[in-house]
């Protein structure tokens, strides 16, 4: 099956751009753009992206608030947070919430990126990731 919807949820327009402009070199999927997670809700049903890359930092309902929300509604979806900042906070309840990952908008963003969309390509062909190996040796030392 693959990645064949990414939602790119961003309040700057201007990293917006660049930044879909780098995914959309990465693979033949479509990326649906949105300033505010309410648009983005709007749409979620009737796309059903595999990946959802947000903002932490949005008009309306922040990033992180948004993730419970968005579970709800799609729960297989891969939801990335991706800010500018590195608070500790907000990384926790991020990953607490339901986040896959969480980014730093900097240099290093577009490799991350690129690594966790080929993750998740691999995942959904092998049925298989990190988290799945990591839960069955974490089960095993616990038996």
């Amino acid at each position: 099956m693959g990645v064949k919807n990414i939602f790119v949820v961003e309040g700057d327009e201007f990293f917006a751009e660049a930044f879909i402009e780098k995914m959309k070199r990465m693979g033949d999927f479509e990326i649906h753009y949105f300033n505010t997670v309410e648009r983005a809700l709007g749409e979620v049903t009737k796309i059903r992206p595999e990946i959802i890359s947000m903002d932490h930092i949005l008009h309306g309902v922040k990033g992180v608030e948004a993730i419970p929300l968005l579970k709800e509604i799609h729960e297989s979806a891969e939801i990335v947070i991706v800010s500018n900042q590195i608070l500790p906070e907000v990384l926790g309840q991020a990953l607490d919430s339901g986040a896959s990952k969480y980014f730093v908008k900097d240099l290093l963003l577009t490799n991350a990126t690129k690594d966790f969309i080929e993750e998740m390509q691999n995942k959904a062909s092998k049925n298989e990731g990190f988290w799945s190996n990591f839960l069955k040796f974490f089960h095993k030392k616990t038996e």
